[in-house]
């Protein structure tokens, strides 16, 4: 059975493979094929045939094919008078270039109808489509009208500066300077624009292109960018002269503005073609008191480089008042007045000198103006090195003066320094004679090749204060040793940002090795409100506890505590036993707080007299915190190459008034530092 299927299958397949074969061979297909038929194309309902625009329109149409599809549309905006005049435009159609059809697979495109300012053009917008056997639809037009004015002349700023700032025309007073590349510290010459157009509507605004165009006196073009819509420009590797930059704009009618925005500005490219200035900032004049006179100080600076020229390695300096050239400034008439730009930028190195103790000091403007000066200077390449004292209250007027948030970013970021510290200044008669707490006696050298500096006796007298130990006190609070002791007044301490700046000298106390041992009755009884937040436990004073304060900080050990109201009333708890001590810092500053418990009893009271014997440590905060740092800034800009950005240096102490030797070679060291041509590390 199943032998029969297969031969009758195979009899049924030879014989449809016959028939095939004589049709294939004989025969012919019978009737008509359809020939292909073109697409066809049309415009949307939005915009309307007629409507007149301020702008330009998108344009939306839909095509279809009936034995196909289409492939792509094709269409031509027409101003030519020839096609405008016509009753039917479609007799224009063969008069289209070919160049002037737009191919596109879109069904809708912004058409920009370009026009003359202030007319109204009449555009013929010609519509096809091309399906996939190659067939062109019957073409379709509509009549659009488009009016235009020109955009508006932009307004121009420089970036970041407030709107009110902003105009048409603009003149930057401050001279700009110009470094070959922008960088992480500088980021170049900066202008932002803006425009609006007499079309814009409030839901539209019309799309601007603008077009900057940068001019050097008389007429040398820099440069002329391509239109874009970008509304800022970074400008650097100027040469110095006086510029004009323009921004034209233009619209999407690409009619320009009927002129540009200007902005002139005057640059400078830094040369640093000598060596050092010297900024001497003295505001003490005769007949004020000054301490050390103003022409002790120039005297001490010019002995200064003359003994250090030969020995320097990194510059041959040359003593003709121009390659060392001195600058000073005081606070009497017009003599305040910041050094310029146009005298700074041709020196390595600007050092600003303040050795006096200053009793007069300089006003608000003068202060933010030198900020931005130096701030412009280091961001191109230049060198500052502050030394002095009172630098931090005075000379830089450290959180004195509000607002002083850019100091403290050019300090921070320039400096590398976070904070520079004043001592609480202490001002007393002593037999007559005045005295300040003048701790600093010498440095500590911080890096090997330098030296310690010790405080030069033969200068006392320029100091202007003397100091007095009042350390040891009697039991009646009177100081026991009235001997004076002569220290830098107006040193301060310097807190590093982590990381980048290196310490050269570090603050040497008087109270580096001293011990402080009191036996008075200065302590007090505190109660809860007066506790520092670790000791606030429980209430106090209470029946059998307290806690006392103690006049020095620092505690190391209390030897003995007597409630000497309580002894006299004979009482059974006047003997106090610590519990614990702690030393705390608060805003005002480090205190000690004593915990005394006793007999049960009459609590201690604040009015309570005690006698208290007690050890602390009067070694200052400022002891071994540095005093001079100096921070180089370099720069990765490629595979193994860097850049040197900039050098600065600060010192919180006055070199005037150290031994001379010492500071003599450490002046060199410093110089040398600074002057490398190279990278230091």
């Amino acid at each position: 059975m199943s032998r029969q299927r297969d031969l009758t299958a195979l009899w049924v397949l030879m014989v449809v493979s016959a028939v095939m074969m004589l049709a294939a061979g004989c025969g012919r297909m019978e009737g008509e094929v359809n020939p292909p038929r073109p697409p066809v194309v049309d415009f949307v309902d939005v915009p309307p045939d007629s409507s007149t625009f301020d702008y330009a329109p998108v344009i939306y149409w839909k095509g279809s094919d009936p034995d196909g599809f289409v492939e792509y549309y094709s269409y031509a905006d027409i101003t030519d008078s020839a096609a405008i005049v016509m009753d039917d435009k479609l007799e224009y159609v063969d008069q289209i270039p070919d160049e002037a059809w737009v191919d596109t697979i879109s069904t809708s495109a912004r058409v920009y109808l370009l026009t003359e300012a202030d007319e109204v053009q009449s555009h013929i917008f010609y519509l096809r489509c091309v399906d996939n056997d190659g067939m062109v639809s019957p073409v379709k037009y509509r009549t659009f009208f488009r009016e235009n004015n020109p955009p508006n002349v932009p307004v121009i700023g420089v970036t970041g500066s407030p709107d009110e700032e902003w105009d048409n025309a603009i003149y930057v007073a401050d001279t700009l300077y110009s470094a070959a590349d922008v960088s992480a510290v500088w980021p170049g010459i900066q202008f932002s624009w803006r425009g609006s157009d007499p079309d814009d509507k409030s839901l539209f605004r019309i799309p601007l292109e603008f077009q900057a165009v940068l001019v050097r006196s008389p007429n040398d073009t820099v440069f002329t960018s391509q239109w874009s819509d970008e509304t800022s420009i970074v400008i650097s590797d100027l040469r110095t002269g006086f510029y004009t930059l323009y921004i034209w704009s233009r619209d999407d009618g690409l009619t320009k503005s009927v002129g540009p925005a200007r902005a002139e500005f005057n640059v400078i490219r830094p040369t640093f073609e000598h060596n050092i200035l010297f900024v001497l900032e003295l505001p003490n004049q005769p007949p004020f008191p000054a301490f050390p006179a103003p022409d002790s100080v120039r005297a001490f600076y010019d002995r200064l480089i003359t003994d250090v020229k030969p020995e320097l390695e990194n510059a041959d300096l040359d003593l003709d008042s121009t390659d060392v050239r001195f600058f000073t400034v005081t606070t009497l008439g017009n003599a305040s007045t910041v050094v310029p730009k146009s005298l700074l930028h041709q020196y390595k190195l600007v050092i600003f000198a303040s050795d006096q103790l200053q009793f007069r000091q300089f006003g608000e403007n003068y202060l933010n103006r030198r900020d931005e000066v130096l701030l412009a200077y280091l961001q191109v390449g230049g060198r500052v090195w502050f030394m002095g004292r009172q630098v931090g209250s005075v000379v830089l007027n450290w959180n004195r003066v509000a607002p002083r948030e850019d100091l403290a970013t050019l300090m921070s970021d320039f400096f590398a320094v976070d904070d520079i510290v004043s001592p609480s200044a202490v001002f007393r008669q002593v037999g007559g004679q005045p005295y300040a707490f003048a701790e600093f006696i010498a440095t500590v050298a911080g890096l090997p090749d330098f030296s310690s500096m010790s405080f030069d006796p033969d200068r006392a007298a320029e100091n202007c204060f003397a100091y007095a130990d009042t350390t040891v006190r009697d039991s009646t609070g009177a100081l026991v040793d009235t001997t004076f002791h002569y220290g830098v007044t107006g040193v301060e301490r310097i807190e590093r940002r982590t990381g980048g700046a290196e310490t050269t000298q570090y603050f040497l106390s008087r109270t580096e090795n001293a011990t402080g041992r009191v036996w008075a009755e200065d302590s007090r009884i505190i109660d809860r409100i007066q506790l520092d937040a670790t000791n606030t436990a429980d209430a106090h004073p209470t029946g059998t506890n307290c806690y006392i304060q103690t006049e020095f900080p620092k505690v190391t050990r209390v030897d003995s505590v007597i409630n000497v109201t309580h002894r006299e009333l004979g009482m059974n708890n006047a003997i106090g036993e610590v519990v614990h001590i702690s030393n705390v810092l608060v805003s005002s500053g480090p205190i000690s707080q004593v915990k005394i418990s006793y007999n049960e009893g009459q609590p201690w009271d604040d009015d309570d007299s005690l006698s208290v014997y007690y050890s602390y440590d009067p070694v200052t905060d400022y002891n071994r915190k540095p005093v001079e740092v100096r921070f180089e800034r370099v720069e990765v800009v490629g595979l193994a190459v860097s850049r040197l950005r900039f050098r600065t240096a600060l010192s919180v102490f006055p070199y005037y008034f150290m031994e001379y030797d010492a500071a003599k070679e450490n002046f060199r060291l410093m110089l040398d530092w600074f002057l490398n041509p190279t990278i230091n590390f």
